[in-house]
């Protein structure tokens, strides 16, 4: 009875040990959002093939809210993007060269700026995306992703879409691994608990005493 609520205490301090250990690890990993500033983007456009112009403003104000959701980004409004830039006669349709991107950008006055395209074929949608940094004149991220279904559904990839360029996407797939590993650990921990319980508990059953009380056998010629 001992042995099995000492196994039991093992077994809970494992489990609250791991998980005080991916806690601590998913914490370190993930960035603060009132720690670091949020970086000022503006979306310069997005243009496409074969989607509607409402729609495609539509995915951009989607696009749009959830990058402010990360708490990464400030966003420039859409109004205030398009003014701007018409009055220094850039044409935003034309633009996709990193350089292009970057005289935007600086502009604007952001400290990136994000382009893209999505292409519709009947119910497969292709996008792509790609982010510029005017300082290096560089781009720091490029994703292109398919989606089939309808429209309506397809808005729901700007999530993950955003998650992505903020740079949580990863983190956020290390920290399930994490939880995967944790539980898989505790598993193992108990099954071998429950079985190291069950062979003692076999052990006690067994007699091992000579039912002729430590006599062995007469010797011959007796």
């Amino acid at each position: 009875m001992a042995q099995t609520k000492n196994s039991y205490k093992l077994l809970a301090f494992v489990f609250i040990l791991t998980f005080t250990c991916v806690k601590s690890q998913t914490s370190a990993g993930l960035p603060s959002a009132t720690a670091e500033p949020k970086e000022s983007l503006a979306i310069i456009a997005i243009t496409s093939t074969e989607v509607l112009p409402d729609q495609i403003e539509t995915f951009i104000g989607r696009l749009a809210s959830d990058l402010s959701e990360t708490q990464k980004f400030e966003l420039l409004s859409r109004d205030e993007t398009t003014k701007s830039l018409a009055e220094a006669k850039l044409e935003t349709g034309g633009c996709y060269s990193v350089h292009c991107l970057s005289e935007a950008a600086k502009i604007l006055g952001v400290q990136k700026v994000l382009q893209g395209n999505i292409i519709r074929r009947g119910k497969l949608f292709r996008g792509f995306v790609k982010v510029v940094d005017p300082v290096s004149t560089s781009i720091t991220f490029s994703k292109t992703w398919e989606f089939s279904g309808g429209f309506d559904e397809f808005l729901g990839t700007s999530r993950s879409l955003a998650q992505d360029i903020a740079g949580n996407g990863a983190q956020l797939q290390q920290k399930s691994w994490l939880y995967v590993a944790a539980a898989v650990l505790t598993l193992g921990v108990t099954i071998y608990l429950i079985n190291r319980s069950l062979g003692a508990g076999t052990d006690r059953g067994v007699n091992f005493e000579d039912p002729g009380g430590g006599q062995g056998p007469p010797p011959p010629g007796n």
